[in-house]
């Protein structure tokens, strides 16, 4: 299917034509070599921010977002999460399957494959997901949208992107007869998008561009009703039980046991600050998640069941907070309550320790937090019982 033209005109200063830069044929090739799905794949990262915004302009993912590349994990050509741009907060897994067009039988191919990745991921635990993570940096991003990431895999919450050379015009019927037979509650979008590459022999233009898009079901009301022998309509709750087995809890022990030996490395004061830190929070009711880059604080709506992140530790021995935004959402909270936080945090730090990026880039060290820990910790007391609607 060709939305774009065959070739692109070039222009002078008069609106003249200067020449044209054809499109690479099926098999065309650049310097001598014929492109391979490999390097299409390499394009596929490099220029996310050009496949992101293709995607934008296609209104396929949010205005504000951008796609965070997790690697290449469970065969997935590549494996990205939408995040919103600046906090990057979690918002779904796109999952890439690069395919070239010049087998007819591809485009049978291309829709089995991207559906075993999805089904191999949607099976994947946050656990098993951590650790097939290529760095820290990433499992302290996991760690941190643990809660949005579970969620996404139970729902499949998922974009399936397939991308190609060439897009043919079978493609996107065998997609629509497909997404049909899905299950309506589970959450996947099938896009395509083609590679379009221009070349004269000298410059190369590379234009991703969208050219159809498959949605999820909208709009589904589950219904649950009740009814006693005699026909009586009873009161019906829906509700998401937590793992709470013995192995969690066995699990959680030891990599709180890991991560505190890691951080003990950067000396037994940090060490200190740290446990200091997990106990109080602890004692005022916020949760432990311990992972394998860092130990994320955090407090549980009782009415939601959502989780504010008060603050994180990470196993380099540094201390950071973030994802204040979602404060509002998960825990009813006014904006002020995280605004405050912030800023007497900043206040007594002199250093503003939300994170910028992945990683933790404004993270403090545990060393500095020991030095002001009284105060710190009258704040985290203040926003623990915010977060849990408790009078100070």
């Amino acid at each position: 299917m060709n939305i774009l033209p065959n070739e692109l005109i070039l222009l002078n200063d008069k609106l003249q034509s200067a020449g044209t830069v054809p499109r690479l044929e099926s098999k065309g090739a650049i310097a001598g070599r014929v492109l391979s799905e490999g390097d299409y794949d390499k394009l596929i990262v490099t220029h996310r921010n050009s496949i992101a915004d293709a995607l934008r302009q296609a209104d396929i993912i949010d205005e504000g977002s951008a796609l965070l590349h997790l690697g290449k994990i469970l065969s997935i050509d590549a494996l990205f999460a939408e995040v919103e741009q600046e906090s990057e907060i979690f918002r779904r897994f796109v999952i890439v399957e690069d395919k070239l067009f010049r087998n007819p039988e591809a485009r049978r191919e291309v829709l089995g494959q991207i559906l075993d990745y999805a089904k191999a991921l949607r099976e994947t635990d946050l656990d098993g997901l951590s650790g097939l993570l290529p760095d820290n940096k990433h499992r302290v991003w996991l760690d941190a949208n643990d809660d949005l990431v579970r969620q996404a895999l139970h729902d499949a919450n998922f974009l399936l992107l397939i991308c190609g050379d060439r897009i043919q015009p079978r493609l996107i019927e065998y997609v629509k007869y497909l997404k049909g037979q899905l299950d309506p509650l589970i959450s996947v979008d099938v896009a395509l998008m083609a590679l379009a590459i221009f070349s004269n022999g000298t410059h190369h233009i590379f234009i991703p561009h969208v050219v159809a898009l498959i949605t999820a079901e909208q709009g589904i009301t589950i219904k649950v009703e009740v009814q006693n022998a005699e026909g009586d309509y009873l009161p019906a709750k829906v509700s998401i039980e937590e793992e709470t087995s013995s192995k969690k809890s066995r699990r959680d022990k030891m990599e709180m046991e890991a991560l505190i030996k890691e951080i003990q490395k950067a000396g037994d004061e940090s060490a200190a600050v740290a446990q200091t830190l997990f106990d109080y929070a602890q004692k005022l009711g916020a949760e432990i998640k311990p992972g394998e880059a860092s130990v994320s604080v955090r407090v549980k709506d009782p009415n939601t069941g959502n989780r504010s992140t008060v603050f994180v530790v990470t196993k380099n021995a540094t201390f950071y907070i973030g994802w204040l935004g979602r404060w509002t959402l998960n825990a009813g909270v006014g904006p002020e309550v995280a605004t405050n936080y912030r800023q007497r945090l900043t206040a007594i730090l002199g250093k503003d320790p939300v994170m910028m990026a992945i990683g933790g880039a404004a993270a403090i060290p545990l060393v500095d937090i020991g030095n002001n820990l009284e105060q710190v910790l009258a704040e985290i007391r203040i926003a623990i019982r915010a977060l849990r609607h408790m009078d100070e």
